[in-house]
């Protein structure tokens, strides 16, 4: 039977259920899915790719850096001058307000040239004025490796002193994301390493705003602490980023606002369908800017295909995908077996970081069949049968019944009567039957033991309500 199968990337919850993805990178926006945009609250950010220029500056400030002891190194700050106080300051001017004051967050890539807990307090970041405490903000590991926050309101007083965040493992050359972030309405500060929330959170209000004149890097207003330490990608939000775990960025941050990422993230149609053979491809409302574009992969029993050029193969990865047009000419070359495979889509998003594509529905015809029937789990019940005097009743019949059908599973099992003789076995009269388990589906058997007395009498001996357990075999006497 020939069916279309439409799939729509819209934002309504019942559509983005169908799908997995990673929501740190994509977003369902409206009736398309696009690439997330990794700086949306970005306020500053830097690289170091080559300078110590600021590639985002969203604010109305002007910003000019003042190095000391630092220098760039592989694409990195390199702050691990020996015994010398390192930071990079940058002065704001023409800024009142416009730094993060009562919400923000504050990412950085951390790399210690130091294993353990520190020697002496390491600096992340600080905000500060040039006359007084008013909005300072310092962030800083202390020498037992405890996280720590001093927060200053606007007229200067300390409402977080010294409030604890945790702790963090060090190891020299490892490199770690560190994320900040404080809503001081709310009362709710905390932090992630490596994307996971440390044990401790802030819960203290206040009020601050974003009128500051510094913000340092590796140092603090004494501008007296050693470093030691490695920075790259380094953002400061004007909002909360996250407020528990999430999935750290491994891709190329971009450099650009807006900026989305570069490393293809996938978003799968987790809804199969039983196939054995597809007619049709097609998409539609799709906008694919320069410098990006929308490659698919379908899946088949779990597996990723494309076409290769010449035939359809197992997918590895983003780079194993395939364009619209590329699909839409090969797909009735993909072949399934006769009694069909479960087959759904996977869609790369691919950008160099500058712009997006937009996917709003996929459209593909296929020929349907049904999934194949899982067959319940079986279950042996048996039974030994003797009359008082330890002669084995051998002339006994065990009828079986279901007297009212159901489902197990797809699977549907009709009213059915079965006869068991008994047979004698070790001295004793003994019978077997193989039933379906019926402990998973809340269904029971009856049963009933029929036979002859040595004086003629027949008698049925009848067991209601019998479940059969979800187990390889039961003695009759323990389920009934």
């Amino acid at each position: 039977m020939a069916i279309t199968e439409t799939i729509k990337f819209d934002s309504t919850a019942s559509q983005v259920a169908n799908f997995s993805f990673n929501s740190e990178l994509v977003n369902f926006t409206g009736t398309q899915a696009t690439l997330r945009n990794l700086h949306a609250d970005t306020l500053f950010h830097l690289s170091f790719d080559d300078s110590f220029s600021f590639d985002i500056n969203d604010s109305t400030a002007t910003i000019s850096a003042d190095p000391s002891q630092v220098s760039i190194s592989g694409g990195k700050l390199d702050m691990t001058v020996s015994g010398l106080s390192s930071y990079l300051r940058f002065s704001v001017s023409a800024a009142v307000n416009d730094l993060p004051g009562k919400t923000g967050a504050w990412r950085g890539k951390y790399t210690p040239n130091f294993t353990g807990s520190p020697s002496s307090t390491k600096q992340f970041f600080s905000l500060q004025s040039t006359v007084d405490n008013n909005n300072k903000m310092s962030f800083y590991c202390d020498t037992t490796s405890k996280l720590k926050l001093i927060v200053h309101n606007t007229a200067g007083t300390v409402f977080i002193n010294s409030g604890s965040l945790g702790t963090i493992s060090f190891a020299s050359g490892v490199e770690q994301e560190v994320e900040l972030n404080w809503d001081f309405s709310e009362g709710l500060t905390n932090v992630n390493v490596g994307g996971s929330p440390t044990t401790a959170t802030i819960t203290t209000k206040g009020s601050r705003d974003g009128n500051v004149s510094f913000y340092t890097l590796g140092n603090d207003a004494t501008f007296s602490l050693e470093a030691n330490n490695y920075l790259d990608d380094v953002t400061l939000f004007t909002s909360v980023q996250h407020t528990g775990s999430y999935s750290v960025f491994t891709g190329t941050v971009p450099t650009t606002k807006p900026g989305y990422p570069d490393n293809n993230p996938l978003i799968r149609y987790t809804p199969t369908n039983g196939v054995r053979g597809i007619s049709a491809f097609s998409a539609s409302s799709v906008t694919v800017p320069t410098g990006t574009n929308l490659t698919y992969v379908f899946t088949v029993d779990g597996t990723d295909k494309y076409f290769d050029g010449s035939s359809w193969a197992d997918s590895n990865g983003s780079s194993q995908a395939n364009s619209e047009s590329v699909f839409a000419t090969n797909v009735t070359a993909l072949s399934f077996d006769p009694s069909g495979n479960q087959l759904t889509l996977g869609v790369y998003v691919n950008s160099t970081g500058s712009s997006t594509p937009a996917l709003g529905t996929v459209t593909y015809s296929y020929d349907f069949i049904a999934s194949a029937v899982s067959e319940p789990n079986m279950c042996v019940v048996y039974g030994y049968e003797d009359f008082p005097e330890g002669d084995p009743i051998s002339n006994m019949t065990v009828r079986v019944k279901n007297k009212t059908a159901f489902y197990h599973g797809d699977l549907y099992v009709g009213r059915q009567e079965i006869d068991v003789t008994v047979s004698a076995l070790n001295g004793a009269g003994y019978w077997s039957v193989e039933l379906y388990e019926t402990e998973t589906v809340s269904q029971t058997y009856v049963f009933e033991k029929i036979y002859t007395k040595d004086n003629g009498t027949q008698v049925t001996d009848k067991f209601d309500s019998i479940t059969v357990p979800d187990q390889k075999s039961a003695n009759f006497k323990d389920i009934s």
